[in-house]
C-alpha cells in the first residue's frame, strides 16, 4: 500500500539526511505492517494453556470438546490440563459424533468414562442435548473448544448454545477457546431460520453459512439467550492470534483433522453448505463413499449431463463423472441406495468465487426440472434445513434465483447485527 511519501520526496531532490530519514520511516512502516498482517497464527487452546491457564488453575473445570480440541503439536486439551497442568476436570462433554469424533451422524451416544484420564464423559448427543444440573454439579468454569465448519446445521454450534443456556441457569461462566472456522469467515449466505422452525440444526436465527468463529457465535448467542430465554450467561473468549476473516484453514498451518467422519478435506467442507441440502432429497449426498458431499447422484441420474450442468455453475473449476455404490460403515450406517449403483459426479476443484449455499439451491432446482416424477424432497427435513416455510414451493415454482432473492433483505439485516460480535478483522 503506497503512502505517497516516496514520490513527493524523490521529486524534490532532498539531501542525504532527508533520504536516510525517509528510509527509516518506510522501514518502520513496513515492519509495523508485517507485524499486523503476518503475525504467526496461534490457536485458542495453545494461548489458553501457555498464557491463560494459571488464572483458572484452582477451579473445577468442565470441558466441552472432541478430537479437534488439540494443541498445535497434537496434544489433546483434556490430556494437557489433566496430566501436564494438573488441573481439575470434573467432567468432559461430547457433541454429535462423540468425544473422540468417530461416531456416525445422528447416532445417539451414551455417557462413558475416558479411558486415558478416568474423567466422566457426558454425551450431549444422546438422552439429552443440554447439560443437566446433575452433570454440572461442582463445575466452576465451563470450557468450550471445538473446530467448527461455519454452517448452521453442523450441530457443534447448537451444542454451544445449549451449554451456554444451561450454564447461565446454573451460574457457571463459559470460556471459549477459539478455533478457526474451517471454511473461513467471509462467506455469509442463506435464508434466516424462522422462529417456528428452530431446531437442533437451526438453533436460532442464523443463515446457512454464518461466517463466524465459535467465539464470535458465543457472544452472539449470549445476547440471543437473554432475549429469547431471559437467561444471562457470563462468556469470555480466548482469541486466536494471527487470524483474519479471510484466513483459510490451510494458512493456519494446523494439522488437518476430519471435523466429523464424513467431512474429510477442506474442499469437502467448502462445498458442504450446499450439497448437505441433498440430505433431504432422494439424491445421495455421498455418504458411504470415498468423498462424501463432493460425490452425489442417484440410480436415475445421467452422470454426463449432470457433469456438464455442474461445470457451468460459477466457481466450479473441476468436476468429473462418477459412478458409485454406497456401502455401510462406521462413518455412514445405512446410506441412501446402499449396495445400488449410482450415477453422478465428483467435484474436484473450486475457486474463490464459488458460493456453496447458492449451489445447493441451484442443485435442487436442477434435479426438480431434470427428473420430474423421480426427484423427491422430504418436506419436514427440507423446511428445517432451509429454515423457511414455503421455501420448497417457491423454489419449485419460481426457480433458484428468485429463491435467493427472497432472503436477500433479511440476510443483510443479519450481517448488520453480526458486525457487533466480530472479533477478527480483514488482513487488508
Amino acid at each position: 500500500m503506497g503512502t505517497g511519501l516516496g514520490k513527493s520526496i524523490g521529486s524534490n531532490g532532498v539531501g542525504k539526511m532527508s533520504r536516510l530519514l525517509f528510509i527509516l520511516v518506510m522501514l518502520l512502516a513496513a515492519s509495523t505492517g508485517c507485524a499486523q498482517n503476518n503475525t504467526a497464527f496461534q490457536n485458542g487452546p495453545d494461548i489458553f494453556l501457555n498464557k491463560e491457564f494459571d488464572k483458572y488453575a484452582g477451579k473445577n473445570l468442565g470441558v466441552v470438546t472432541n478430537h479437534t480440541g488439540v494443541t498445535a503439536d497434537g496434544k489433546h486439551l483434556v490430556d494437557v490440563i489433566h496430566f501436564e497442568k494438573k488441573g481439575k476436570i470434573a467432567a468432559v462433554f461430547g457433541p454429535e459424533h462423540g468425544f473422540r469424533g468417530d461416531e456416525s451422524a445422528g447416532k445417539k451416544i451414551s455417557d462413558s468414562k475416558d479411558e486415558k484420564t478416568g474423567i466422566p464423559v457426558y454425551s450431549l448427543y444422546g438422552e439429552t442435548r443440554k447439560p443437566t444440573p446433575e452433570m454440572l454439579k461442582g463445575i466452576e468454569l465451563m470450557i468450550f473448544s471445538i473446530r467448527d465448519v461455519g454452517v448452521r446445521y453442523y450441530t457443534y454450534i447448537s451444542t454451544l448454545y445449549n451449554v451456554m443456556e444451561a450454564c447461565g441457569e446454573a451460574g457457571i461462566p463459559v470460556l471459549v477457546l477459539d478455533q478457526p472456522n474451517i471454511i473461513g469467515c467471509t462467506y455469509v449466505d442463506g435464508p434466516i431460520v424462522e422462529d417456528s422452525l428452530f431446531s437442533f440444526i437451526g438453533i436460532t436465527a442464523l443463515p446457512m453459512s454464518h461466517g463466524m468463529t465459535a467465539g464470535e457465535l458465543a457472544l452472539f448467542f449470549k445476547e440471543d439467550i437473554i432475549k429469547r430465554k431471559n437467561i444471562s450467561c457470563s462468556v469470555d473468549v480466548v482469541k486466536m492470534r494471527g487470524y483474519f476473516r479471510e484466513t483459510s484453514f490451510t494458512e493456519t498451518g494446523l494439522k488437518w483433522l476430519d471435523p466429523s467422519p464424513n467431512l474429510r478435506s477442506e474442499l469437502a467442507c467448502l462445498v458442504y453448505p450446499g450439497t448437505c441440502i441433498l440430505e433431504n432429497t432422494n439424491i445421495a449426498e455421498g455418504r458411504g463413499t470415498v468423498d462424501p458431499f463432493l460425490i452425489f447422484g442417484a440410480p436415475f441420474v445421467n452422470g454426463e449431463n449432470l457433469k456438464n450442468e455442474v461445470a457451468s455453475f460459477p466457481g466450479i473449476k473441476g468436476v468429473e463423472v462418477f459412478t458409485f455404490t454406497p456401502i455401510s460403515g462406521k462413518a455412514a450406517t445405512k446410506p441412501k441406495y446402499e449396495g445400488e449403483l449410482c450415477n453422478g459426479v465428483r467435484i474436484t476443484k473450486i475457486d474463490e468465487s464459488f458460493e456453496s449455499v447458492k449451489f445447493g439451491i441451484w442443485l435442487i432446482d436442477h434435479f426438480a426440472k431434470e427428473y420430474p416424477g423421480k426427484f423427491e424432497i422430504k418436506d419436514r427435513g427440507f423446511k428445517l434445513k432451509t429454515g423457511k416455510n414455503g421455501f420448497k414451493e417457491l423454489l419449485l415454482t419460481q426457480g433458484w434465483k428468485k429463491s435467493v432473492e427472497s432472503y436477500t433483505a433479511e440476510l443483510q439485516q443479519f450481517k448488520n447485527i453480526r458486525n457487533s460480535f466480530l472479533l477478527y478483522t480483514n488482513s487488508r
